[in-house]
This record gives structure tokens, C-alpha cells and sequence, in this order.
């Protein structure tokens, strides 16, 4: 659609690659040719690819809302969720094209004006672990009990992105080859780590908030006696576990 817009083309590729701070500057985009057969093929190949991490994150839902896997969506509906997640996302790069157009206007107003810009994306990122953490559960959950682990993931994934650009700022930029090669890579596995951590954790915020898990016991180093939240904590993990529709797990508490 931008076949005649090569700076648009270049400032979307741009944005869409400084969402990974420690790598985007290293990724090689070239553009699509070949038959359109083939084209044809490989989109839907890599759209098939794509959703297999909306996969793995409904799944990493489901558990954290402790939805047994006997209620867990079918493999064709789980996908066909994953996506619309995919396309979403797409969306959401589009909407961070924007901002960066702002940006260009704005330059004269320098730090009010990159303040602006940073909430706007911490807005932008708020929108879409909201609609993440709404859609990518079978739990029985509305908006109103997603906004606060989605409010806490942006800020979190905000702060990652400044420390990711500041790592390859000042360690990256001034390695040399061969440790640059390692710097990179070290610092692409954290991300990945300190990011996936982060939804995770915002997450878990809704559950604690909205079934009221605390206060918990501290016993990684000696067992405490258990508190309300924790058997009901712990009974929620159990029931997990629950794989056929015939299946009932109960958990007990002894003395």
C-alpha cells in the first residue's frame, strides 16, 4: 500500500523495530518478491508462526487464573484468538508510527514535548495489555478487573525499554567486535526474560486484587502455617489439573 512512500515505509519499519531496544537496530528488513503463490504461502506460514506466542501467553493466562485445562478453549478457537491478538498488535505499530510523526512536530518544545510523547506511549501500551489481559482468558473477567496489572505492565515495559536503550548506548555502541557480539546477545536474552516477567507479574496483580490473595505466609525458608489466602491459593494451582470433564480434584487441609 506504501509502495510509493518509501520514507513512510522507512519510519514504520523504524518504529515497529525500536520496540525491541537491544536488537532492533541489528534486524535487516528487505522487501517481499517472488510469486504470488509463494507470497501468498509464506504470509500465512509466518502469521501461523506468529500466533504461537499468543498461544503460549493464553496458556500462561489460563494458569494464572487458575482455569483447569478440561475448560480451556479448543486448539482452532485458541488460534483463531491468537490472531486477531497478532493483527492487533499490527495495529498498535501503526499507532506508534503517529506518535513518532508527533514527535517530528513537537521537537521545538524538546522535554514537555518528549514527556507528552512518553505518555502517549505508555498510554498506547496500556491499551493493548488491557485488551491482552481481557481477551486471552477464559476466566470470567471484565474490564474493570484487567486496568490495574495492564496499568502496571505499561509502566514496567516502559521502564525496560529506556534501561534496554541505555544498555546499548553505553555498553553495545563501545564494545568491541567480539564482546559487542556477546553484549548483544546477553543483553536479548534479558530483555526477553525482564519482559516476559513483566506481563507475567502484572498479571498476577489482577488475580491477587480481585480474589483477595494476601495476606501469604513466607516459607521459602521455613514452612509458616498457612493463611486463607494461601490454601486458596494453593487449592486454585491444584485444581489446575483438572484434564476431562469427569475429573474433580479436592484439596484438603489438615491441622
Amino acid at each position: 500500500m506504501l509502495e510509493n512512500d518509501p520514507s513512510l515505509q522507512q519510519r514504520i519499519l523504524d518504529t515497529a523495530l525500536a520496540q525491541f531496544p537491544v536488537i532492533g537496530g541489528r534486524l535487516e528488513i528487505r522487501t517481499l518478491t517472488g510469486e504470488p503463490v509463494a507470497l501468498a504461502v509464506g504470509l500465512v506460514i509466518a502469521l501461523w508462526s506468529a500466533t504461537g506466542v499468543f498461544l503460549a501467553a493464553e496458556n500462561a493466562m489460563n494458569s494464572v487464573w487458575g482455569i483447569p485445562f478440561r475448560k480451556r478453549p479448543n486448539p482452532l478457537g485458541a488460534r483463531a484468538k491468537a490472531l486477531v491478538l497478532v493483527l492487533a498488535l499490527g495495529v498498535a505499530a501503526l499507532a506508534a508510527t503517529a506518535l513518532s510523526f508527533l514527535g517530528t512536530f513537537g521537537s521545538s518544545y524538546e522535554a514537555a514535548w518528549k514527556a507528552g510523547s512518553l505518555a502517549l506511549s505508555t498510554a498506547l501500551a496500556f491499551a493493548l495489555f488491557w485488551v491482552v489481559y481481557r481477551t486471552l482468558t477464559v476466566a470470567h473477567v471484565g474490564w474493570a478487573e484487567t486496568w490495574l496489572g495492564a496499568a502496571v505492565a505499561a509502566v514496567l515495559y516502559q521502564v525496560l525499554q529506556a534501561l534496554g536503550s541505555y544498555y546499548v548506548e553505553h555498553v553495545v555502541r563501545h564494545a568491541s567486535a567480539l564482546y559487542g557480539t556477546f553484549a548483544l546477545v546477553i543483553g536479548l536474552l534479558s530483555w526477553i526474560y525482564l519482559a516476559t516477567t513483566i506481563v507475567l507479574y502484572a498479571a498476577e496483580v489482577n488475580v491477587v486484587v480481585l480474589r483477595r490473595l494476601w495476606p501469604r505466609s513466607f516459607s521459602a525458608v521455613f514452612e509458616q502455617p498457612a493463611t486463607a489466602a494461601d490454601e486458596l491459593a494453593l487449592t486454585q494451582r491444584a485444581e489446575i489439573e483438572e484434564r476431562r470433564s469427569d475429573e474433580r480434584i479436592d484439596v484438603r487441609w489438615g491441622p
